[in-house]
């Protein structure tokens, strides 16, 4: 692992040190060092725009809903320190029942970092009537209660420009009736990168004290109804469908069948997606009991169901991303990773976030900076795919307790071609935090 000079960290202060005059506002509902608020809730509607929310994880707690209206805010999950160490990843994240992002105007920007949305009511994550620019990095909503109105996980709805990366959204399980599916983009523009989205598991039939029930189907993945969407490394799956079962008079209880991978039709305006290096995958169907004689096999789901719309898929355009840990601490060491195909070049750039900019001169792939402040070769991906670049955070400087660095990594081709990858948040803390 390679470390830089001092010119990364120095570059990292320098490009976001307007946004560090911002308040900092902590959640902790075990009312740890500095905090400000014991739910997230009381710290949103507290919050000025700019402000950043700093969320700390702990074992077995969930805060309650959040909803962001017409506000720019930060919202960063501390990652759990029990956890952490031995889930890097999503499992460390700070939880909370939903999260709701609506009316964002044009100039605003809402950025969400390592959370986990648990979807108690069916949905965990709506973005509506957003013109504004939404982020939401290496985040989990899988919806796991038995609403009585099957709903999808995550929804999306008239919103211009909303990025979801490393982000994993699961429809929730059926019970006695269907699964959910996983989420629903409605007239929006969304980038899908390096996640995956994956409808509902049915439930196999079985017997309940008030007599047999029928398996259940799974669910669908992604229903897409107007906007423009672009997934890239992508795995978008179908829920798959409950086993049979013989009952104790020897009669046979059918699977069910598996769901839908990709659903996509017109909505107020035609539907665009495109599928790069994305795999579309129906869910299996449920499985025949062993002794089923007579039982009729369950089908599988299709990768996809398309009724009206453009559909454009490339399966050799491979993914590439920038991976960097969502909180760190003066005197702490900092490593970005940069991940995609071997002998790529691999190059960090840093700058204010920003909508969408699709298919830059000279960029394949969506831009999310209006304004590149720095750039940096980092180097050659190796053998493996990838280069880590590492940095000492340094004294933030007097009064500064949070510097939110937003950055987007770019990889040169073996083929000369600039590719764009996932544009990432880390929040740059004081060590006293």
């Amino acid at each position: 692992m390679s470390r830089t000079t001092p010119m990364l960290a120095l570059a990292l202060l320098a490009t976001f040190a307007p946004l560090a005059t911002a308040d900092l506002l902590i959640v902790d509902s075990a009312n740890g060092p500095g905090t400000d608020f014991a739910d997230v809730q009381s710290a949103v509607d507290a919050a000025q725009d700019g402000d950043v929310i700093l969320v700390r994880a702990h074992t077995g707690v969930t805060y309650g809903p959040v909803k962001i209206v017409a506000k720019s805010l930060t919202l960063v999950g501390d990652p759990n320190p029990a956890l952490s160490p031995f889930f890097p990843n999503t499992a460390a994240n700070a939880s909370v029942e939903s999260l709701s992002i609506s009316d964002l105007p044009a100039n605003g920007r809402v950025l969400v970092r390592s959370m986990t949305g648990t979807g108690p009511a069916g949905l965990s994550l709506l973005v509506s009537d957003c013109e504004g620019a939404v982020f939401v990095d290496r985040c989990v909503f899988q919806a796991t209660g038995f609403p009585t109105i099957v709903v999808p996980t995550a929804l999306v709805s008239r919103s211009q420009s909303v990025s979801i990366t490393g982000t994993s959204i699961g429809g929730q399980q059926g019970f006695t009736g269907f699964a959910g599916w996983a989420a629903t983009f409605q007239d929006s523009d969304v980038y899908l990168a390096s996640g995956s989205i994956s409808g509902g598991l049915g439930v196999s039939a079985q017997m309940l004290p008030g007599g047999a029930i029928n398996a259940s189907p799974g669910n669908t993945g992604l229903i897409v109804s107007g906007g423009h969407v672009r997934a890239s490394g992508m795995f978008i799956l179908g829920g798959n469908g409950g086993a049979g079962m013989m009952d104790p008079q020897g009669a046979c209880w059918s699977p069910a069948p598996g769901g839908v991978a990709l659903s996509m039709f017109d909505g107020l305006t035609p539907s665009h997606v495109e599928l790069l290096g994305t795999t579309l995958d129906g869910g299996n169907g449920g499985g025949i009991p062993s002794a089923g004689v007579g039982c009729t096999p369950a089908s599988e789901g299709s990768d996809l169901e398309f009724f009206s719309g453009t559909l454009t898929k490339d399966s050799s355009l491979k993914a590439r991303a920038l991976v960097t840990p969502p909180t760190v601490r003066e005197g702490e060491i900092a490593s970005l990773r940069f991940q995609g195909p071997a002998t790529d070049v691999a190059i960090l750039m840093i700058g204010p976030p920003s909508r969408a900019i699709v298919d830059p001169l000279f960029f394949l792939g969506p831009l999310f900076t209006d304004s590149i402040d720095y750039v940096e070769i980092i180097g050659i991906t190796g053998l493996g795919g990838q280069i880590v670049r590492s940095f000492l955070v340094p004294d933030l400087g007097p009064g500064v307790e949070a510097v939110p660095a937003f950055m987007q990594g770019a990889f040169f081709s073996s083929a000369g071609e600039l590719v764009m990858g996932d544009p990432t948040l880390t929040l740059l803390l004081d060590s006293s935090l």
